[in-house]
């Protein structure tokens, strides 16, 4: 291409589409800027290079990564208001290409006032096209160089094909521009979305645990006060043993002892001594019972209110089931029965088990109140094929079609104000698909509910 011609040849178009190839090959302004140049630079003399990129709200044009003989120049704007005698904003407002082979003496064909330049030395020949893709006015192109008559009407025809590549790679950098600029949003969103799920998740947590505390207060009101009681009892009959004791022991100041033990007889006689004996250790059975018993539901309480696991690890189904229920004992106790059928085979399933207690105490406790006096709750588990099934049944009032289709939604209730969050079920159902498990739900009208979860079982290594 070095005659220029007016026409391109068949060798010109072709170097003009790999000119055009890797300039379309960006996707950021200043790596076009730079691909443009580099490719006009190898084919003409370009001592001033760049592209303007018009900015709508600020109604200017402004230069990212223009040239002067090679060095990159800072970033250079002209308003399209107050620069007017500019050739960059003539050629973008007319939408026309500008050639002068002789700045100083044409610039009033396009422009009413000679500028000053805003490069260190004053162009002579010029050229500006406008950057137009899609009938969107884009920007300009511009080409300058200190001779004068550096350019003819086939440099213009190459700078006109080359920006028409340029326009098309400017608009697809701003279409990947605004997608990535919601992509980032998106990203920002997604990251309120689940700090905002986790504090929910919590915060229903922390609700269960509130509506636990009475039920687990009644609870540990009983062995509480067979701790209490026994103590009591073991106070006075140990201070008769006291007693006695110190009578065996006057003994030892004595040379007769026919009084000292026909008294101690008596004093036997008075306490019941053999029942006191069993009494101490009938009350001691107590005391340990109620001991044992109040660690057990503190432990669960604990194992529920405890932070959440990061890791998965073997949990014992039937035993976390055990847990849940004792926690909720003090809910159901004389007036629900529970008919418990586990597999006792069932292998240890890798799982949360702080979320997934969890979600067996939103379930459990749906069940006891879907029961509006007495009822039964069934709880079956089983294995089948390569996964852990669970399943509670209730025979309460069951749910409708219209509900039964909403049951996982969140803030989706059919509780009375106060009573629910409309979380727990649609939290429970996240818990689960974080297991890579299943949870579906079966009722109907009088007919109770049925929840069955799914657990996927590790296989062992072969």
């Amino acid at each position: 291409m070095k005659s220029h011609p007016a026409e391109f040849s068949g060798k010109d178009l072709k170097l003009l589409n790999e000119i055009g190839q890797s300039i379309m090959a960006n996707l950021e302004i200043r790596q076009i800027s730079e691909t443009v140049y580099e490719n006009i630079n190898q084919l003409m003399d370009a001592n001033v290079f760049g592209i303007g990129i018009y900015r709508e709200d600020q109604e200017e044009l402004i230069f990212k990564g223009a040239k002067e003989k090679g060095k990159l120049l800072s970033d250079i704007s002209f308003s399209l208001k107050q620069d007017k005698g500019r050739l960059a904003n003539w050629c973008f407002t007319h939408q026309k290409p500008v050639l002068l082979g002789n700045y100083p003496l044409q610039y009033k064909k396009y422009v009413p006032e000679l500028m000053p330049p805003v490069t260190s030395d004053n162009a002579k020949s010029i050229i500006y096209v406008p950057l137009i893709h899609k009938q969107q006015a884009l920007g300009v192109l511009t080409v300058q160089s200190f001779r004068i008559n550096a350019y003819s009407e086939s440099h213009l025809e190459l700078i006109k094909n080359i920006a028409l590549f340029t326009a098309i790679a400017i608009s697809n950098a701003n279409i990947y521009k605004v997608a990535e600029d919601k992509s980032i949003v998106l990203e920002q969103k997604l990251s309120q979305i689940k700090e905002m799920q986790s504090q929910l998740v919590q915060s229903e947590r922390l609700a269960s645990l509130g509506q636990l505390t009475a039920g687990i207060a009644h609870e540990l009101n009983n062995p509480i006060n067979y701790l209490y009681g026994g103590a009591i009892g073991l106070e006075h009959l140990i201070s008769d043993i006291m007693q006695l004791l110190d009578l065996y022991k006057s003994l030892d100041d004595r040379d007769e002892f026919d009084h000292p033990l026909i008294q101690i007889k008596a004093f036997k006689n008075k306490i019941y001594y053999e029942e006191t004996l069993d009494n101490i250790k009938e009350l001691s059975r107590v005391v340990k019972e109620g001991a044992e018993r109040s660690i057990e539901i503190i432990r669960g309480l604990q194992n529920f209110a405890r932070p959440a696991d990061t890791e998965k690890r073997p949990v014992d189904l039937n035993e976390l089931i055990d847990k849940t229920l004792l926690l909720l004992r003090g809910k159901w106790k004389n007036m629900y029965q529970i008919h418990k059928h586990y597999d006792d085979k069932l292998p240890a399933a890798p799982c949360y088990p702080v979320p997934l207690g969890q979600v067996l105490l939103n379930i459990l406790n749906n069940a006891f109140q879907a029961i509006e006096e007495k009822g039964n709750i069934y709880i079956t588990t089983k294995r089948e094929n390569n996964w852990a099934v669970l399943e509670f049944k209730d025979d309460g009032k069951g749910m409708k079609a219209e509900v039964l289709e909403k049951i996982f939604e969140p803030f989706f209730t059919t509780k009375r104000a106060g009573e629910g969050t409309g979380l727990g079920l649609s939290i429970s159902y996240g818990i689960i698909k974080k297991h890579e498990g299943k949870i579906e739900v079966k009722s109907a009208p009088r007919q109770g509910t049925t929840f069955i979860i799914s657990l996927p079982i590790a296989l062992p290594k072969s």
